[in-house]
């Protein structure tokens, strides 16, 4: 039977974690595991037609990865903050009491792949660029209009 796929897209909450290959104390192998959190913002319409970060906070996903998968996962140098494209196979969600006693649940995929978002890193080194023209454009306009002030402050 076919299995749906996944996708998460966000961004690393932090380092992913990973456990290498190994035997256990009752002497039964295991394979390597790694674990990755992905956030992603929720956004929501306003009455206004704006939107705006829910109120009730990022959605959180585990992203699992077994076996060759986990080392490629941990050879690959991922960091915290990084955008992030994860696909995989739905499992059952992680139940937990957090900090103020409230029951909480995070979606689980069992995962295939994890990938930079290239489109995310790009659209935000087009708008760092645009934000360093506009400060040098900025920068000129006030140096041409202080040169302009000082020759009619000569004459």
């Amino acid at each position: 039977m076919p299995s749906m796929q996944q996708v998460v897209r966000g961004n690393l909450a932090a380092d992913p974690k990973y456990w290498p290959k190994g035997v256990r104390q009752d002497g039964r192998e295991h394979q390597a595991y790694a674990e990755a959190t992905v956030y992603r913002n929720r956004r929501i319409q306003q009455a206004d037609g704006t939107y705006a970060d829910s109120p009730k906070g990022p959605e959180k996903t585990s992203v699992r990865f077994f076996g060759h998968d986990a080392e490629m996962l941990d050879a690959s140098g991922f960091k915290q903050g990084d955008p992030v494209v994860a696909t995989g196979t739905l499992s059952d969600p992680e139940a937990y009491i957090d900090k103020a006693g409230v029951a909480q649940a995070c979606n689980v995929v069992n995962g295939d792949t994890l990938s930079l978002d290239s489109l995310r890193i790009t659209a935000a080194s087009q708008r760092a660029e645009a934000r360093a023209n506009q400060a040098s454009q900025d920068y000129d306009a006030s140096f041409q209009a202080d040169a302009v002030q000082q020759q009619a402050m000569s004459r």
